[in-house]
């Protein structure tokens, strides 16, 4: 396996947790959390970097020694570094995504929606989008080999579409990215999101043997992975429980939104938060319709 000197001394310079033999966690900008996030470093026959929502600052200082970027998905936090490289490589459901802000926006569910005005004010309050189009597009479950190391793109949808974590089955080294395991719990904010997805994608994490699990927006853990993933999964159902409670009295979706199921009151401030909020709850209305504990009434929603 391959070791760049200039790379490890730049690597120095950074805040990183090593998970096995020259593959690294790299921090992103304010300790990883939105609207940053960590990056996977593998330095190998060829040095990848998993996602590059850093922050340009931190890429800097390690983009001259990176081959090729992968991107698990198409959420700006992930991409925002993209430009920065010649080689992107990026999932067949996301293909065209990134490629135009048009492109971003359409795929995000936000053209022709009443909060276009202000998710826009929002999104450039945080953000300053460039283009970048990929030059490699791969499949879900596909195997690279950048050398020694052998990863799999695990497909893992309902956060986005194309959502994939990343296994390298030797070392049981897992890169779950937006399956963050945070206190948060699992987004799935955008219409494209798919609630019955990330649920089966969170139980398939579960049938990886693993040492070490890495996120977009934690440190790695090494201990109790099973039960961190069972907790992050009951997040949901939590959620479940608590609409249930406050839907004994009949309310429209625009009422069950001011209950902070997701976001607090302040974080709502942007109404695209709101949005994202709705967006979520509908998916949890729908499901529990479905399961016959919720019915749809004229006036809004009703638990049964």
């Amino acid at each position: 396996m391959r070791k760049r000197n200039g790379l490890l001394g730049a690597l120095s310079k950074l805040r990183t947790y090593p998970l096995d033999d020259n593959v690294y966690l790299i921090i992103g900008k304010n300790s990883g959390t939105f609207p940053f996030s960590n990056s996977l470093l593998i330095m190998d026959e060829e040095v990848v970097l998993i996602d590059s929502g850093l922050g340009d600052e931190l890429l800097q200082v390690i983009k001259d020694e990176v081959d090729i970027v992968l991107n698990s998905h198409y959420h700006i936090d992930h991409i925002l570094g993209n430009y920065l490289f010649k080689e992107l490589w990026v999932v067949d459901a996301e293909e065209g995504v990134t490629s135009s802000f048009e492109s971003y926006k359409r795929y995000a569910g936000i053209l022709g929606t009443g909060i276009e005005q202000d998710w826009l004010e929002w999104f450039h309050e945080h953000f300053k989008f460039r283009a970048s189009s990929p030059t490699r597009i791969f499949k879900p479950n596909e195997v690279f080999k950048f050398g020694e190391t052998e990863w799999i793109a695990v497909h893992t949808p309902g956060h986005s579409p194309g959502h994939c974590c990343f296994y390298e089955p030797k070392r049981k080294l897992m890169f779950s990215s937006d399956l963050d395991l945070t206190s948060f719990g699992p987004w799935y904010g955008n219409p494209n999101a798919n609630l019955y997805d990330f649920i089966e994608s969170i139980k398939k994490l579960s049938d990886f043997q693993m040492d070490v699990i890495a996120t977009s927006h934690m440190i790695p853990l090494k201990k109790n992975i099973n039960q961190a993933l069972e907790d992050y999964l009951n997040i949901i159902f939590e959620r479940d429980e608590r609409i249930l409670k406050i839907l004994e009295n009949e309310m429209t979706i625009e009422e069950l939104v001011k209950y902070d199921i997701i976001y607090k009151e302040e974080q709502k401030r942007y109404k695209a938060f709101a949005w994202f909020e709705q967006n979520m709850l509908k998916k949890h209305l729908d499901r529990l319709m479905e399961l016959d504990k919720v019915e749809r009434t004229e006036a809004g929603y009703r638990a049964l």
